[in-house]
């Protein structure tokens, strides 16, 4: 039996096997939880995946965003605050995000997201990968043209 817990702490939902003494994977509280679902394995990823992600609409824009983040998937050392592991959280789940993707998930400022993204990678949890503006198919193009 598998049970979808919601942390009061950090109110992040995640699928374990006991209802008593759960430890957040993302803050690291240890609580007693009601369960939301109980059932199958397969269900409560999906419920889980739902409860803890906004469905995203399609980022429209007249220009591509170089600075895209990534997990680094390595295990923190330091406590993580609810932010930050909500971030870590979604960067591991999804892949390369932008800071405006991010922020739109979260619900949180543009500029929130960018400390707290500063701060995962000094602790090495994170990296922020620059995509060129110009591919090298873009370069043969322009000589190729008269």
């Amino acid at each position: 039996m598998v049970y979808v817990v919601v942390c009061p702490s950090c109110g992040m939902a995640r699928a374990s096997s006991k209802v008593v003494g759960v430890e957040c994977r993302f803050c690291g509280r240890v609580y007693d939880a009601e369960p939301v679902f109980s059932g199958g394995l397969n269900e409560a990823r999906s419920i889980v995946s739902n409860l803890n992600m906004k469905s995203t609409q399609t980022f429209r824009k007249a220009r591509l965003p170089r600075y895209k983040w990534i997990a680094t998937r390595k295990k923190p050392k330091v406590e993580l605050s609810a932010d930050m592991a909500k971030i870590l959280y979604i960067l591991e789940e999804r892949g390369e995000m932008t800071v405006r993707e991010l922020s739109y998930i979260l619900g949180l400022k543009p500029r929130r997201v960018r400390g707290i993204l500063q701060a995962l990678r000094k602790a090495g949890l994170a990296e922020c990968i620059i995509k060129p503006r110009k591919t090298l198919e873009s370069f043969l193009e322009e000589r190729d043209t008269p």
